[in-house]
């Protein structure tokens, strides 16, 4: 098997952690996906590009614009959530299992987390959930 989001999107299948309604898959899907860009945006300034200066461009353009935008997208959805606990629906999903892998591959793991608290202060349900999510898995 290869490709993450296919062998995610299998195992979530497999091991019930994708909802049976099509709407809430998708959504699932969705989430994962978003998850998975913002993890690659990481990965390219943190890891791929190797120029210092372009690197710090980068790394700043990701803190001041881009994961502020995504972290705000995140926590709006979570505000329509009735269990804000969870990204879709009510239970855990691997959408959730994606985030918590983002989380503790970052900031969770004291990379640049003077960084994301910054961007943490404007989005309290997604810090409360990423706390959550941290316990659980």
């Amino acid at each position: 098997m290869v490709q993450t989001p296919a062998i995610m999107s299998f195992l979530g299948y497999l091991l019930n952690y994708t909802p049976s309604d099509p709407l809430m898959a998708y959504e699932v899907r969705q989430v994962y996906l978003s998850v998975v860009d913002v993890f690659n945006s990481f990965a390219n300034w943190s890891f791929v590009i190797k120029n210092a200066d372009e690197k710090e461009a980068k790394k700043k353009e990701y803190f001041n614009t881009y994961l502020p935008f995504m972290f705000g997208k995140f926590e709006e959805r979570l505000k329509k959530q009735a269990n804000r606990m969870v990204m879709v629906g009510q239970c855990l999903t691997y959408a959730d299992f994606g985030f918590a892998g983002f989380a503790k591959a970052t900031f969770l793991a004291k990379a640049d987390e003077a960084s994301y608290e910054v961007v943490y202060k404007n989005t309290p349900l997604l810090k409360a959930y990423l706390e959550n999510i941290n316990r659980i898995c």
